[in-house]
């Protein structure tokens, strides 16, 4: 099971990497909200972490939670917003703001290690962190 849970966990530090980074913009803005979410995870707010991604990473990791606790003979939470705060969390160094179209912001997150693009789209009620992809295909 630990096995299944690592690749969440990589996920998270490059998604984490620009913890508390600047979001003086205003309150409705793909760093606001990016900051919201990290804050969220660093102080395991699960049901908030979860709130703050958008609605197909939310749908991949109901997805995902399900089968973490079918495989586990149901020892582990079908929660998925337990997966929402699995992870490392690097100390932040940078972010910026890399494009951002109104509906799409891709922010490029930078820690001593690794630096990482995030992206963030805006949904009916603000702007969500969206996971890759390859996630959503599982």
């Amino acid at each position: 099971m630990r096995q299944m849970l690592k690749p969440l966990g990589t996920l998270w530090a490059v998604v984490l990497v620009a913890a508390g980074g600047g979001c003086a913009r205003g309150k409705d803005t793909p760093e606001h909200a990016y900051a919201a979410f990290v804050r969220a995870v660093q102080k395991d707010e699960e049901k908030t972490a979860f709130a703050a991604l958008s609605e197909p990473t939310r749908q991949a990791l109901t997805e995902q939670a399900r089968a973490i606790s079918q495989g586990s003979g149901g020892a582990i939470s079908p929660d998925p917003a337990k997966l929402a705060v699995v992870g490392a969390r690097p100390a932040p160094t940078h972010v910026e703001t890399v494009s951002n179209d109104g509906q799409r912001a891709v922010l490029k997150v930078t820690a001593p290690d690794l630096t990482a693009e995030v992206t963030l789209v805006k949904e009916s009620d603000g702007w969500h962190v969206a996971l890759p992809a390859p996630l959503h295909k599982r």
